[in-house]
């Protein structure tokens, strides 16, 4: 009795330590991605893309030549780091399609590639989730890098609140069953999400990524699903500007059943806060 006490007793001590560790491995990944632009504090980026006009020449095409069109907006992005990013017209819009068109350009490239996976600010909310769930781990090896993953499985389909991705992949969120997250723990950079939803497809989500001084950024991201019927991809390509790794060029890609999109966006002119 008392040998069979004492292996309760070491297993009960074990299941937290293992528990906290792997915490421990998702926030090292979070800090990564939140510290990537050190003593940036905001900027603005002038925004250039096709689509909107082509929208608007569409939209206006019926109304008469002796009537004037709306100006075709100017846009501009604005990132902080303690506030998030924003697209904003800095062109006065009246027309309330115009201001549709334009909040939903803002939600497909009004990203911040620091808070897509494994956002700072959800720390709380993600170590609640990892309480509720069990969790299976597993170490591999896959060209020459040491992968971690770990498997979340929930009991009742559970809201998720953004707590390990972003919204602004508009990934599901709600009703989640199973969740695993691979990690390069050489890097701390998450490289591939699966997720399986009770109210959609089961996703698989694998992550490139760029070195960016001594951190990494999300330069490619590629979301499927195993009957091919979701296929999308996002791609940043950066450039160099007073010493920080910045987008100027953000292309996004959807196929989904019965419609394929593609958008663009280019970034120039950047002007830069510093500490």
């Amino acid at each position: 009795m008392r040998i069979v006490s004492t292996i309760f007793l070491a297993l009960s001590l074990i299941v937290p330590t293992i528990a906290t560790a792997q915490t421990e491995l998702l926030e090292q990944v979070s800090s990564q991605y939140k510290d990537v632009y050190p003593g940036l504090v905001s900027y603005r980026v002038k925004v250039k893309t096709n689509k909107l006009a082509e929208i608007l020449d569409r939209m206006t095409a019926s109304i008469p030549k002796d009537v004037p069109r709306p100006e075709k907006p100017d846009l501009m992005k604005f990132w902080n780091r303690k506030y998030g990013t924003v697209i904003r017209s800095m062109t006065v819009t009246s027309a309330t399609y115009q201001q549709q068109m334009i909040d939903r350009f803002s939600k497909r490239f009004a990203i911040d590639l620091g808070t897509l996976f494994l956002p700072a600010e959800k720390t709380e909310e993600r170590k609640q989730l990892l309480a509720k769930a069990s969790i299976k781990s597993a170490t591999s090896e896959i060209a020459g890098e040491r992968i971690q993953q770990f498997e979340l499985t929930f009991k009742e389909p559970t809201n998720l609140g953004g707590a390990f991705y972003g919204t602004a992949l508009e990934l599901p969120q709600r009703a989640i069953k199973r969740l695993t997250i691979d990690i390069d723990t050489k890097r701390l950079t998450l490289v591939h999400l699966g997720i399986e939803s009770e109210e959609s497809s089961p996703l698989s989500i694998e992550v490139r990524h760029i070195e960016a001084g001594e951190d990494f950024l999300p330069s490619e991201v590629l979301i499927t699903s195993p009957d091919g019927s979701i296929d999308e991809r996002f791609v940043t390509t950066f450039k160099t500007i007073e010493g920080y790794l910045l987008p100027v060029k953000q292309e996004r890609f959807f196929q989904h059943p019965g419609s394929d999109e593609s958008l663009t966006a280019e970034f120039s002119d950047y002007e830069l806060k510093l500490e």
